[in-house]
């Protein structure tokens, strides 16, 4: 009994840690959030959402329109198709359109725009907050979410085509964000999963209730 007990339990934990590590999941909505963390008035850099975007103090949320990930966002991607962001310094505009969270090159990508000028590359590079090295709207450390670091391509748009060297520079951490995707069909565990967990915790249940009861016959 105390063999089959513990197969039983070894079966379940790695259960449970398969369910953990859940292979990617289809994403059917939800929203990202993002919030500034450089000083926009003292750069005097505007910021509206564009499309299906909507500003929210002290950010802008994106609508989810698609995406597969792991149940910890640590793979896959996140589509915000049709929304965005127009950043406006002194009656000139850079829009940042379709982000794309590609969460295995850790990157952000988008359209970037500027009167004649488009660009479909690398927006930010995506630092994950629980790892450290990011912060949050007033200085504050998290421990969740993740630290959105402009790239060079990207600075280079922003600098040599619009602002020149007033606005953001390269590896500046512009945005925190923080995202909330809806699974398609939920994320609860399959039926056989929940009927093995069960079964070996009244394995193990049992196997302690003989143990106590061998202990007293032997008293």
């Amino acid at each position: 009994m105390r063999r089959v007990a513990w197969i039983l339990a070894l079966a379940a934990a790695g259960t449970l840690a398969g369910t953990a590590r859940a292979a990617p999941q289809e994403i059917v909505g939800g929203e990202t959030d993002l919030m500034f963390t450089v000083d926009l008035d003292a750069l005097d850099v505007a910021v509206s959402a564009r499309g299906s975007a909507a500003i929210a103090s002290p950010g802008v949320i994106l609508p989810i329109t698609s995406g597969v990930v792991d149940l910890v966002a640590t793979q896959g991607s996140i589509q915000h198709q049709g929304s965005g962001l127009e950043f406006d310094f002194g009656g000139v505009s850079v829009d940042a359109d379709n982000l794309e969270f590609d969460f295995d090159d850790r990157t952000v990508n988008g359209d970037l725009s500027a009167g004649p000028l488009h660009q479909h590359t690398g927006i930010f590079d995506i630092v994950e907050c629980s790892h450290g090295g990011c912060v949050a709207p007033g200085g504050s450390v998290p421990t969740m979410g993740y630290g959105l670091f402009l790239r060079p391509q990207a600075a280079d748009f922003f600098e040599n085509g619009v602002f020149g060297d007033k606005a953001f520079d390269d590896g500046d951490q512009i945005l925190f964000a923080k995202t909330y995707p809806n699974f398609a069909g939920g994320s609860v565990p399959e039926p056989w999963r929940a009927t093995l967990v069960g079964v070996s915790l009244a394995a193990l249940v049992s196997l302690r209730v003989s143990r106590k009861h061998a202990s007293s016959q032997g008293a």
